[in-house]
């Protein structure tokens, strides 16, 4: 009878420990509609430049809350972002009193560029709007951030 128990628990083991290395083998696969994992790095470098363009515009708006105006270099924002993130290069490349424009830029001919905007909305008190762009149809070519009324924009 100890010998069945320990053959069921033996099988058991088997079974599971079978289903935990697929499930591992397979989180590691790409995504179905990647070829052959190509675009992964790139799409994680992506998101991993949107998110830094993401706290630069959280950043850019908390500047200028507190001091009435936008910071003019990565540097004033004070937030650890890098202006260098793989083949990327992040910038604030227009700034005035009413806006921040900042562009992440590739030296990568595949890879997207992209541009975010905050713009200053008068009132009191003062509040911003902000806004990503990435360029869809062409990926070099990120539509302009613009203010439209009391909303941000990415231009057509």
């Amino acid at each position: 009878m100890a010998i069945k128990g320990w053959q069921t628990w033996t099988m058991l083991s088997l079974i599971v420990g079978t289903l935990t290395t697929s499930g591992c083998l397979a989180s590691l696969a790409p995504p179905p509609d990647s070829q052959s994992g190509a675009n992964v790095p790139n799409d994680a470098r992506l998101t991993q430049v949107r998110t830094a363009l993401s706290a630069m515009m959280r950043a850019q708006q908390a500047y200028y809350i507190e001091e009435g105006r936008f910071a003019e270099s990565l540097a004033d924002l004070s937030i650890g972002v890098s202006e260098e993130i793989g083949d990327y290069r992040l910038e604030i490349a227009d700034m005035t009193a009413e806006k921040a424009i900042m562009t992440a830029k590739s030296r990568s001919p595949e890879s997207t560029d992209l541009s975010a905007g905050v713009f200053a909305i008068a009132g009191s008190p003062p509040t911003t709007v902000s806004v990503l762009c990435e360029g869809e149809t062409d990926p070099k070519n990120p539509p302009e951030p613009q203010l439209s009324g009391n909303q941000a924009v990415c231009s057509d």
